[in-house]
């Protein structure tokens, strides 16, 4: 019989399910499908929002060091702590310290953490904080700058330390990449290696690390390309001669949104071109020693400075305040009493306050050292006293003592061997630093005629910072003196300067923001420079002089050929005429290209006492024949021979030398013989006399018309052979054999008094005839460029070309 379809057939199974899929249409199916995930799609997003509703996205306020630095400078080895500040629902913080090591970050529950560089460098410290959902922020509107030295780097006639300049450091990803700038170097601070010094023959290979597993850059100056959001840690290799090598890194932050990078907040940074030669304020006698013992240590005075404007602080050079001295009273012409300032603490806490031990034991121990810049005191506390070998007693000794005497614990008296006008101005240089009596004797003492090793290469003074160290070559790093006792007190935690001696790396460090100051750039870049964004280029007229001498005496006393003095330029006319033709226009604007202010006198402007008022001197060739035509010998009046000495290697000095020839020639028939030697045999031509004419300078040592008037234009100074010997000069600094009476009289009277006003009346009457005699042919002063970032507040110009870092701030 047949079965009924609508009959399930028995299969054991329990009843209601059947036992094969039943025949029928696929889409009720597929709706079933997508309900259910439409189901889950929507329960996850009822619990993201959920989640979203109880945070608040995360957000960093800034990131700051806690401890291990010097403002933002650190050293390789010492640990550094770090601090985020930030809001919102915050899981973790990450950490990107900008050198690549630990897997390029490090993530922590903490807002705090630190880190230790192995590495020198220039680094940014970026983070990111990630909350429980997943939201994100970083520091890029806010980043946070690290500079690490090595301190413990040796200088070393085999090594060489990497120097190098990336910008920009913090970039924005605009169109999918992003180009940077790099320049390479190596600060070298060979220590016996004279023809190591040119930077160009120590480093023979370079191997940039861009960070990113690109190919390598090999030369000095290069670019790069990003293409990625990311930190990238930059990395210099520098390979010297004899095979050394050494690295820097930098680090460049690539993000999406413009970032914003604070540079060394708290840290002053220089970049240098010159190095101390010592530390020691009784020996070193040049400028890049002599600025560092300006900040360590004090003197019994100091020049006035007005800070009533922080920002814009000005400096009286003629006038003088008490600073280790509270007052001083001139007693007689070679006596001084001087009150010392009570209270005075000496940077190393052991070692109490200054006293007037300390101040006598100072000045005696220059004298007693007697190398170097010990004349500017001796001068007239001992007239150079020297011992007399045919008596028991020590002559220079006696006279050292009796010339610096503490009477009691509060009171110096100088006691002067000769009246001398300038006494504060030399006690205001260097050599009359205060050093404690207690720390030189606990580090060597002090020997007639000898150096102290150790006082060479350390410091502890009573000034507005203290050295922190010193790696010659390479950077000295000072910090701030929380003990300073004076007015104002420093601003900076620190200041680092760094030798860069690639003028093209400080150009691009500065360009950058990576220094606030950069010594180095060259005169015929400084116009380019004054267009950078963020520059301010101060320029003012240097107390150096650049002058052309005339020799007014050939003769040579035992010397059988030049008995009688032959010279045209003995003659006051002949020296005018040279003076009208001499073509002031082609210096100034051509050959220093407006760097430069034209020199009316003997003495600088700029300088106390100084009166251009006397030189009228403009090219006019029709005066300048008109001169000659005067002269005293007829032989002259139609032109004459002539020689023109100047050391080669000078290229201004060359460049004037060529226009002197042309122009003498042109405008007064005069034929000049160019003398372009080494400088040694240039200053012997000098110091014999046995040239025409000759292109020279002269730099201060202290800030007084008495260090101009009386070496170059005293006759007590015009050279002469030592008795007995006429082939030895004494090397008189008077290299023309100027004289003039009036003018010998007026620097005498005018050495011999100590009241100003006085003083510059004869120091007038000295410039009038100097000028209106032509004893020289008045080129120029070189501006004094300093170029600095436009956020460097309080700078002070110091004509003699030693920053003041007490005022200066950012």
């Amino acid at each position: 019989m047949a079965e009924s379809s609508d009959e399930p057939m028995s299969t054991g199974e329990p009843s209601g399910l059947p036992s094969e899929t039943p025949k029928g249409s696929p889409w009720g199916k597929i709706a079933a499908v997508v309900i259910v995930l439409i189901v889950i799609i929507g329960a996850i997003a009822v619990w993201r929002l959920g989640q979203g509703a109880q945070e608040t996205p995360p957000a960093i306020s800034r990131v700051d060091i806690t401890s291990g630095t010097n403002g933002n400078l650190g050293s390789v080895g010492l640990a550094i702590g770090f601090r985020a500040t930030a809001t919102g629902s915050i899981a973790t913080y990450e950490w990107d310290f900008g050198d690549g090591v630990n897997g390029q970050s490090v993530t922590t529950t903490a807002n705090t953490t630190s880190h230790t560089y192995a590495v020198d460098g220039s680094f940014i410290v970026v983070v990111t904080v990630h909350s429980p959902g997943g939201l994100t922020a970083t520091n890029d509107a806010n980043l946070l700058q690290v500079v690490i030295t090595d301190s413990n780097y040796g200088p070393d006639d085999t090594k060489a330390l990497a120097v190098a300049s990336v910008a920009p450091t913090s970039a924005t990803l605009s169109g999918g990449s992003v180009d940077i700038t790099a320049n390479g170097s190596a600060s070298h601070g060979f220590v016996n290696c004279p023809a190591c010094e040119t930077d160009d023959s120590v480093v023979t290979g370079y191997s940039w690390d861009w960070g990113d597993g690109s190919a390598r850059g090999t030369v000095a100056d290069t670019t790069h390309t990003y293409r990625a959001v990311g930190t990238y840690a930059v990395t210099l290799t520098v390979t010297v001669t004899g095979g050394a090598m050494d690295s820097t890194t930098w680090t460049v932050r690539v993000s999406t949104a413009a970032a914003s990078l604070v540079k060394n907040p708290g840290v002053f940074v220089v970049a240098s071109i010159g190095d101390p030669q010592y530390l020691d304020p009784a020996i070193d006698y040049e400028t890049a020693g002599g600025e560092i013992i300006k900040n360590v240590y004090d003197r019994l005075v100091k020049r006035v400075v007005d800070s009533t404007d922080p920002a814009n602080p000005v400096l009286h050079n003629d006038q003088f305040t008490g600073s280790i001295a509270s007052s001083w009273t001139v007693v007689s012409p070679t006596l001084w009493n001087i009150t010392i300032r009570q209270n005075v603490p000496w940077q190393e806490s052991s070692y109490g306050t200054v006293t007037a031990r300390d101040v006598q034991y100072s000045l005696r121990r220059a004298l007693m050292i007697n190398i170097g810049p010990t004349w500017i005191i001796d001068q007239y506390l001992t007239d150079y006293a020297s011992d007399n070998p045919l008596t028991p007693n020590d002559e220079r000794w006696d006279a050292i003592n009796a010339s610096v005497v503490a009477t009691d614990a509060t009171h110096v008296e100088l006691r002067l061997a000769v009246p001398y006008g300038a006494v504060l101005q030399t006690l205001d240089f260097e050599v009359a630093s205060i050093v404690s009596q207690r720390w030189i004797e606990d580090h060597g003492g002090t020997a007639l005629n000898t150096q102290n090793a150790y006082v060479n290469n350390h410091m502890m003074g009573t000034g507005p910072y203290k050295l922190d160290h010193w790696t010659p070559g390479v950077e000295i790093k000072l910090l701030k003196n929380p003990t300073y006792f004076g007015t104002p007190k420093p601003r900076m935690d620190a200041v680092l300067l760094k030798l860069v001696p690639e003028s093209a790396t400080q150009e691009l460090l500065i360009k950058n923001g990576d220094v606030d100051w950069a010594d180095g750039i060259p005169t015929r870049d400084i116009n380019t420079v004054k267009t950078w964004t963020g520059l301010a280029v101060k320029e003012n007229p240097s107390l150096i002089v650049q002058y052309m001498g005339m020799v007014e005496d050939n003769s040579w006393p035992g010397d059988p050929l030049r008995t009688i003095n032959t010279s045209p330029f003995q003659d006051m006319h002949v020296r005018k005429a040279v003076s009208y033709a001499f073509d002031y226009n082609t210096v100034q604007n051509t050959i220093l290209a407006g760097h430069a202010t034209q020199l009316k006198s003997g003495i600088p402007q700029g300088m106390p006492g100084w009166d251009g008022s006397f030189w009228n001197y403009n090219t006019n060739a029709a005066t300048a024949r008109a001169e000659l035509a005067q002269a005293s010998n007829p032989v002259w009046r139609g032109g004459f021979d002539t020689t023109l000495s100047y050391n080669s290697a000078n290229p201004v000095r060359s460049a004037i030398a060529v226009m002197v020839k042309a122009q003498l020639k042109s405008v007064l028939n005069i034929n000049v013989t160019l003398l372009g030697v080494s400088f040694p045999q240039h200053l012997d031509n000098m110091d014999f006399r046995r040239i025409g004419m000759y292109l020279i300078g002269w730099v201060p040592d202290y800030l007084d018309p008495d260090d101009y008037l009386k070496p170059l234009f005293h006759s007590a100074l015009c050279p002469m052979p030592v008795p007995g010997d006429p082939t030895t000069s004494d090397g008189g600094t008077n290299s023309g054999c100027y004289r003039n009476p009036i003018v010998d009289s007026a620097i005498d009277n005018a050495t011999a008094q100590s009241v100003w006003t006085y003083r510059a009346q004869n120091y007038t009457v000295a410039q009038q005839h100097i000028v209106q005699d032509a004893a020289w042919v008045f080129i120029y002063q070189p501006n004094s460029i300093d170029p600095t970032r436009d956020w460097v507040k309080g700078y002070v110009y110091d004509p003699l070309e030693l920053r003041d870092f007490l005022y200066l701030y950012k």
